[in-house]
């Protein structure tokens, strides 16, 4: 009987340890699967972001890519896209020519008054009256510069938005559909889809088929547990 005992307590050690790698397998493919989400999402939206911002100013595009952005319902139209890039656009030039207006300004009033508010403080008569001109003017062009700066940083942070929103509603499942099918991006897409979806079902297909063995041998060291009492019963 004593045998008996020491080889059920065996099994019993050898089933908790096949059922604690059972855990630790499962945990460790939940987190490489976790992974591979994680990197095939990061390369979706880099797919579909440069789908997105290939479609510039002054550059053609089709119906079908007007009836994708439809078809998807996202709330960011084509041409409200375009029309975002079209304003970036126009402040970038506006910030270029205001820039040039204000390094000319600040040149001609640095050389008048080359330390600022104190220069003006020492001269007098006509040359300080010209100085408080130019003064005044470089601080004119400069509020205008950062006036139009400030315009832009709030159209990029639309265009942030708006990028965010496109992303958001084109990388749902019935989307994605439609974009592999239609898009411009659709050999792409659909490439990648089938890509991520092989990498689950090799990492799920390998970690099921060890899951299977670990479990043959949990049955028969639970058969054999069985077996040994039962004799006993009888």
């Amino acid at each position: 009987m004593i045998e008996n005992l020491i080889d059920a307590r065996k099994s019993r050690r050898k089933i908790i340890e096949l059922l604690r790698k059972q855990q630790l397998d499962d945990s460790y493919c939940s987190e490489r699967l976790k992974q591979v989400a994680l990197d095939g999402k990061r390369r979706l939206l880099g797919l579909l972001a440069a789908w997105l911002v290939s479609f510039e100013l002054d550059k053609e595009f089709s119906e079908s890519d007007r009836g994708m952005f439809a078809a998807i319902k996202t709330e960011l139209s084509l041409e409200g896209w375009i029309s975002l890039q079209r304003r970036e656009a126009e402040l970038s030039d506006k910030t270029m020519a205001a820039r040039s207006v204000e390094d000319e300004l600040y040149k001609v009033y640095h050389r008048v008054a080359p330390n600022g508010a104190i220069s003006i403080w020492l001269l007098k008569g006509a040359e300080k009256a010209k100085a408080e001109h130019l003064q005044e003017d470089y601080r004119s062009a400069k509020a205008v510069c950062e006036s139009i700066e400030r315009e832009m940083v709030v159209v990029r942070a639309d265009i942030q938005k708006a990028i965010g929103r496109f992303l958001r509603d084109a990388v749902r499942p019935e989307s994605l559909v439609l974009l592999a099918k239609e898009s411009g991006i659709k050999r792409e897409l659909s490439s990648l889809l089938q890509e991520l979806e092989k990498n689950g079902i090799s990492l799920w297909g390998a970690h099921a088929q060890k899951q299977l063995s670990s479990l043959r041998e949990l049955q028969n060291e639970s058969a054999g547990l069985s077996q040994v009492y039962s004799a006993a019963n009888a």
